[in-house]
């Protein structure tokens, strides 16, 4: 069974048990939190490996969750997710801050998977 830990942090709760009832599905060890302050204190507490993270959520963004949890994790992946267009400068914002690449919604779970694998 794979040991890679993945945490997916969305507000909307349907996204977050489909993904990761499919990622525990695939053998991994696939944990969801609704908001950014979650995902922050619960990786102070468990390492994950990668962070599905939803870029626009209330209360604190997907920016400014990764750049905490970055301080204290800067090796964890991250991929951010969204349902809006991002443009080429906000992109170039992200990979400076280390986000190892975007995911449009509705997701294509094999495009799931292939980043998984490129992120191990």
């Amino acid at each position: 069974m794979d040991q890679t830990k993945i945490l997916v942090v969305d507000d909307d709760e349907g996204i977050c048990e489909m993904m990761t009832r499919f990622l525990s599905d695939e053998g991994y060890d696939a944990r969801y939190v609704l908001d950014g302050y979650e995902a922050i204190k619960l990786s102070k507490k468990e390492r994950f490996n990668l962070i599905f993270l939803d870029i626009i959520m209330p209360g604190i963004s997907g920016i400014d969750t990764i750049e905490e949890i970055k301080k204290y994790l800067p090796e964890i992946k991250t991929i951010i997710t969204t349902g809006a267009l991002i443009d080429g400068s906000l992109l170039a914002e992200l990979k400076r801050k280390g986000v190892a690449g975007c995911l449009q919604k509705p997701f294509d779970i094999e495009r799931v998977l292939e980043i998984i694998k490129e992120n191990k």
